[in-house]
């Protein structure tokens, strides 16, 4: 079996017993010497021969089954990452839920008082025709301003949980997102969603939360003109390509670890046991790559 090093908590055991067994035999010297029986000398040579016969022991027990404090550190270290990453899949799923559940909250609850103050304001506004100026022109302020809130809320609740995901899928919250992010940025586009093919919610949350992101940091990074998004549905895999014509994402962004966006992208991709890469295209610019296996079309033997 392969050996193990001495680890730090190994080497602290090794030292915290050989100090125990040195002071036990330096109060039985002491004791010895005063009764007049084991000669310093024969208790120092018995010390060495003890603590000789210790170390030998723990090296061979670290060499033959790897660290006295557990799993060998290669193991451990994976085990640790794995439960990270469990744990931030996990964390990533409740984050969706509960922009999931806000999100019908605001439709439900907040767009009904905003309907009824509305239709109230309309109502008071119909009554109040031959108010003074004055008053007229606060209540269509204040008209204005709930018509502002009702949008307002409609794309708060579109940011969070896009209605189309839910009711038209994912081919239609792409083209809408795209649409929309591209007309604000003043991008051209341009756009191939496929057939529309039915796609699991978990997989078409994790590519619309891709084309959202990838979408942002066109539009505040790359100094674009024109980008392309490519969605296609085939039957054991489900691919989506972003790819700008602006100045190419930058290599310490690549691999720093404080590039969040890019770290969301891979671990929503990665959670659902698929492969992302972003790297520079031949002709500048950026390409975002997103591969995911669709469950729906999976081999049923290795799908059990």
């Amino acid at each position: 079996m392969k050996s193990s090093p001495l680890n730090g908590t190994s080497l602290a055991r090794v030292a915290m017993l050989c100090f125990l067994l040195g002071a036990v035999l330096a109060a039985a010297t002491l004791f010895a010497s005063r009764m007049g029986g084991l000669a310093p000398l024969a208790a120092g040579a018995l010390f060495a021969v003890v603590s000789a016969v210790v170390l030998a022991l723990l090296w061979w027990r670290l060499h033959r089954h790897g660290p006295v404090d557990g799993e060998p550190a290669a193991a451990a270290t994976a085990e640790r990452a794995r439960r990270l990453e469990e744990f931030v899949n996990h964390l990533q799923r409740a984050r969706e839920s509960e922009k999931s559940k806000l999100a019908r909250h605001l439709h439900d609850e907040l767009g009904s008082i905003l309907i009824a103050a509305k239709m109230d304001a309309e109502s008071v506004s119909e009554r109040w025709q031959n108010a003074p100026p004055e008053l007229v022109a606060r209540l269509r302020r204040a008209q204005n301003s709930l018509e502002q809130a009702v949008v307002l809320k409609r794309q708060i609740i579109e940011e969070l949980r896009p209605s189309l995901l839910d009711n038209l899928g994912l081919a239609a919250a792409v083209e809408w997102k795209v649409t929309e992010a591209c007309r604000s940025a003043g991008l051209e586009y341009s756009l191939d969603v496929g057939d529309g093919m039915p796609i699991p919610a978990p997989l078409s949350i994790a590519l619309f939360r891709v084309v959202q992101e990838g979408l942002a940091n066109v539009a505040k990074h790359a100094r674009a003109r024109k980008v392309s998004v490519e969605l296609v549905s085939a039957e054991q895999n489900i691919s989506l390509l972003i790819e700008d014509d602006g100045v190419g994402i930058s290599d310490d962004a690549l691999g720093s670890p404080d590039s969040h966006g890019i770290t969301g992208m891979r671990q929503q991709v990665k959670a659902l046991g698929g492969e992302f890469r972003i790297h520079h295209g031949e002709r500048g610019g950026t390409i975002i790559e997103a591969n995911i296996p669709n469950p729906m079309n999976a081999d049923p033997v290795h799908a059990a």
